[in-house]
């Protein structure tokens, strides 16, 4: 048993970069999206969802979280791991998200992951930290991309519009994956800066994405194909030079 460990997971998820962290950024992010009240009270599903939402957002490579310095699996506890934050962001998408998938979503959502799959094939790990400061330009370039295709296609995903489930729910899911992804985007720009500082940038982040995203609620709903396109020119981007990187 890993009692640091323990703590170290604690901590994350309860409050940076998950917990109390991730509430303030999915404030700023349903304030600056102006997502739409839930038609119902917070349900069980909607804790399941802010509960795995959280756990996502405490394995992004933040500067300073306590996660981000852990590369191996600890022996008890999660470690900053790609292949753990992929199924908990997924569990909380289920949760929250319009159970009717298209082929539309489910090419966005083949967009998001394959390139961050494939950046962890090219670093021969599935840690977090270790993919997101990948040296070389263009394996640098491939994570901005990779983190393009999933931020973009989050919206399609996470639905966030829908007032079947609660608005914090919604709002926290989708800042979870905005957390992930502008972290692996810019993770190694931050590293030079205080922990604070960069913990700031990264939610003042969140509310712009929030605020990208408000002129295509339309296009989001209509699950248009513009979204799809937008998403997928990144991914085989990011995929591209992830190869080139790797050879």
């Amino acid at each position: 048993m890993d009692p640091v460990g323990i703590l170290k997971a604690l901590v994350a998820v309860a409050f940076f970069p998950g917990g109390g962290y991730l509430l303030l950024g999915a404030w700023l992010l349903a304030l600056a999206a102006r997502l739409p009240a839930g038609s119902s009270a917070l349900t069980a599903g909607d804790v399941a969802a802010l509960l795995c939402a959280s756990v996502a957002a405490a394995l992004a490579p933040v500067p300073g979280s306590p996660l981000a310095s852990t590369a191996q699996a600890p022996a008890v506890g999660a470690a900053a791991n790609l292949l753990a934050a992929a199924v908990v962001s997924c569990a909380a998408i289920a949760l929250v998200a319009s159970p009717d998938w298209s082929r539309r979503r489910t090419a966005a959502a083949a967009g998001a992951l394959a390139p961050l799959l494939l950046l962890a094939t090219a670093a021969a790990t599935l840690s977090l930290p270790t993919i997101a400061s990948l040296p070389g330009s263009a394996l640098a370039a491939s994570r901005a991309l990779a983190a393009a295709a999933l931020l973009v296609a989050a919206p399609m995903l996470v639905t966030p519009y829908d007032p079947r489930t609660a608005r914090s729910a919604r709002a926290a899911v989708l800042a979870a994956v905005g957390i992930l992804g502008l972290a692996l985007a810019v993770e190694s720009s931050l590293a030079r800066f205080p922990v604070a500082v960069a913990a700031a940038i990264i939610l003042a982040q969140v509310a712009v994405y929030g605020a990208l995203i408000r002129p295509i609620r339309r296009l989001i709903a209509s699950e248009h194909v513009a979204l799809v396109a937008a998403a997928a020119g990144p991914a085989a981007a990011a995929i591209a030079l992830a190869l080139v990187g790797r050879s």
